[in-house]
């Protein structure tokens, strides 16, 4: 058996200590689902052993926090709560309540996420077994092998070792009218207002999770439009359809010949039955729209569900009369299971939509001979000199304006596994985002260069090198003055990341333009964050610094291919040819001032609404 870590008291020994902040680490026994408790808080409750007191009664431990879902779902006893800060009182029995302050933590363990003491090398490693983070932000490795040993040295612990938790011999203060109550009517407990999308039904509140995959703000009455799946499908709601259902009526002939209306946007999928709107009225749409962007999982609770006009299902999240500053909207844990089973669900509708789409192809031409080959490349390269969109299946419908045309690749050469908002914007390249013309002219009549335009340009490209060369300098401290001058500001997170892309143009292939146009671009902040899916971290000296630096390195080689591997660390050369695909994205140009407390700018670069799936 493991020793207990440093600064830990036995659950004997926290027992007997009272009034006096502790660490402890328990095997959940009993256990309450979360409800609210007399204030606005959510009460998670459980009775813990150790071998400590494996033959007295189990310590019962509460945990108070905001929101529903920042507690643990325990669905059996035998996981393991690791507690730090918690004070236990007899004011009503023997009960431990966590602390508040920034040194408190506590995380959950389910028993089938603890390995046995065999296979605790990962963790000895620095790798990190799946937990709820309910208060503070990481497990220790010492505390986490104790976990594994405590879990190991109890394995048959039976549920009824300890008497059953209930609403009578726990809160003897609840009326009894709204006991009777909540049982008479056969009422729903907090649990089970969860439901998936294909569950929902009218007239009934309910808890939702899911992928926001749209939103849309209201300005007339400060609301949002939130469109929610959790790629389930539900016959209720209203149907997206297929954009080969929209008709020929719908092409970009018609948008730009001005015979129909644009629309505004392109529903982007998922397509179907599968995405609820819900209205979020302030104080919600005020937090969702400071906090969320799409692609993120959200939680929702107490969503009313009803038909709307044209007798759809659609969801309403009002303002709470009884709490106006409650916020029922959340980003839930990665870990969380109902999380996992969402991205389960996205994935393989992604793969049926693939392999549908693999289906409808039509059938490859004959193969041409060797004299026709060089027939067609002599003809492509001659209209893609010319700047003209080849007239064979190479070429895209667009008019190029340079000696680089608007020539695409297949789409079954693009990297599907990276994608870009606004995919019904026409291609550009990157030789016509760097030759725009940036020329303008006063009301003088004097004509000059602008130093930069804001513009943003939906572009087809590879990457071909990255700076600075080592992965683990690809974040960096808010801290550091040689980064950030000014110091980091209040509410700045103290890592970001910061690195360079040089990108070359892919839309046209190589045989028709051996020097593609290049073009360094930052991938900095939040803008990367939403690229690589996670925050920034300290990559050098970070608790979970492998961890962290083994998930970027994967989504980079997804980006980037064996570039990487090209890359000599002593010449900071690209050495031989780098295998990867062309990926689309979107490059925004902007400007930034050149020095501090001047207002002189320079033309910056930047890769933004492009994600890796």
């Amino acid at each position: 058996m493991a020793q207990i870590p440093r600064g830990f008291s036995t659950l004997a020994e926290a027992a007997r200590t009272l009034e006096k902040p502790l660490n402890i680490i328990g095997a959940v026994v009993d256990y309450m689902q979360p409800k609210r408790g007399r204030g606005t808080d959510w009460m998670l409750t459980v009775k813990l052993r150790d071998l400590s007191n494996i033959d007295a009664d189990p310590l019962t431990v509460r945990i108070f926090r905001r929101f529903e879902t920042d507690l643990p779902s325990i669905k059996a006893a035998g996981g393991i709560l690791v507690v730090r800060r918690i004070k236990f009182d007899t004011k009503f029995g023997l009960i431990g309540i966590l602390a508040r302050g920034p040194d408190a933590a506590a995380f959950y363990f389910d028993a089938s996420s603890i390995p046995a003491p065999a296979f605790k090398a990962p963790i000895q490693s620095g790798g990190s077994m799946p937990h709820k983070a309910i208060a503070g932000q990481y497990p220790t490795m010492d505390e986490q092998l104790y976990v594994i040993a405590l879990k190991d040295a109890l394995p048959d612990l039976p549920p009824s070792a300890a008497p059953s938790l209930s609403l009578a011999n726990l809160t003897p203060s609840l009326p009894t009218v709204q006991q009777a109550k909540s049982a008479g009517t056969g009422g729903l407990t907090n649990t089970d207002k969860f439901s998936l999308v294909k569950d929902l039904s009218t007239d009934v509140f309910r808890d939702i999770l899911g992928e926001l995959v749209k939103f849309i703000e209201t300005p007339h009455n400060g609301a949002m439009d939130l469109y929610i799946s959790d790629y389930t499908e539900n016959s209720l709601l209203y149907r997206h359809p297929e954009p080969t259902e929209l008709g020929e009526e719908y092409t970009r002939d018609h948008y730009d010949l001005g015979y129909i209306d644009r629309p505004k946007r392109q529903w982007q999928g998922p397509f179907g039955c599968l995405t609820i709107a819900v209205q979020a009225f302030p104080p919600h749409s005020i937090w969702a729209r400071d906090n969320l962007k799409e692609g993120d999982m959200v939680f929702l609770r107490n969503v009313r569900l009803k038909l709307s006009r044209d007798n759809f299902l659609e969801g309403k999240l009002h303002q709470d009369l009884q709490r106006p500053d409650q916020v029922d909207i959340r980003k839930p844990y990665r870990d969380d299971e109902r999380v996992q089973a969402v991205r389960q669900r996205r994935s393989e509708y992604l793969e049926q939509r693939e392999a549908s789409a693999a289906q409808q192809k039509p059938t490859e031409e004959a193969p041409l001979s060797k004299k026709a080959k060089k027939r067609r490349d002599k003809r492509l390269r001659e209209e893609a000199a010319k700047g003209k969109a080849p007239k064979s299946e190479a070429g895209a419908n667009a008019t190029a304006s340079g000696p680089e045309s608007k020539v695409v690749a297949t789409a079954s050469s693009v990297n599907t596994h990276i994608r870009c908002k606004y995919p019904e914007v026409q291609l550009s390249t990157l030789h016509d985002l760097i030759h725009t013309d940036r020329t303008n002219k006063s009301p003088g009549g004097v004509t000059y260069t602008l130093p930069f335009i804001n513009q943003k340009r939906r572009v087809r490209v590879r990457v071909k090198d990255f700076d600075p060369p080592n992965l683990e300098d690809f974040c960096c401290s808010n801290d550091d003055p040689a980064y950030n001058p000014g110091g980091r500001k209040k509410g700045q997170a103290p890592w970001e990341f910061c690195f360079l892309l040089l990108l070359e143009d892919a839309s046209v292939a190589k045989e028709l333009n051996p020097n593609p146009a290049q073009l360094p671009v930052y991938v900095a902040q939040d803008r990367a964050e939403y690229l690589l899916d996670m925050k920034a971290y300290d990559l050098k000296n970070g608790k979970h610094a492998k961890k962290a630096l083994a998930k970027l390195r994967e989504k980079l080689f997804i980006l980037w291919g064996d570039l990487e591997e090209k890359k000599d660390p002593k010449t900071e050369q690209v050495v031989g040819e780098v295998t990867n695909m062309p990926f689309e994205c979107i490059i925004a140009e902007y400007g930034l001032p050149q020095n501090e407390g001047t207002s002189e700018k320079v033309q910056k670069f930047a890769i933004m609404d492009t994600r890796i799936m």
